[in-house]
Formats: C-alpha cells, structure tokens, sequence
C-alpha cells in the first residue's frame, strides 16, 4: 500500500474513532485510551475483514468494559 495513502487511512480512523466515543461515551478518544492504543487498533483493523464502523464500535465496547 502506497505510504501516503496508508497515513490518510490512518488519520481518518484515528478521527472515526474519536468521534464514535463521542457519540457512545461523551467524551473524546484520549480520555480512554492514548494514541499508542489507537494505533494499535488501526493496526488490528488492518489485519481484519470487518467493516471500519463494525470495528471500532466493537473495540469501543471492549475498551469500556475494562
């Protein structure tokens, strides 16, 4: 994957993730987790063949249960 485009990808899921805690918890992405564990679900979601939303209302659900 072209380098550019995989840091687009990213920054998009990092902002799809912060608003989706947004909207499920009220509160921003950094308030639960740090960049390091976004990045490491980018990573997961990369590496999977669910759909992006799927994945992160999934993770988020997992990261408020801990």
């Amino acid at each position: 994957m072209d380098s550019q485009l995989l840091t687009q990808q990213r920054a998009q899921f990092i902002d799809r993730v912060h608003q989706e805690f947004l909207v499920m918890t009220g509160y921003g992405a950094h308030v639960h987790v740090n960049t390091h564990g976004i990045l490491m679900l980018f990573n997961q979601f990369l590496n999977q063949q669910r759909p992006e939303r799927e994945f992160i209302r999934a993770a988020i659900s997992s990261l408020k249960r801990t």
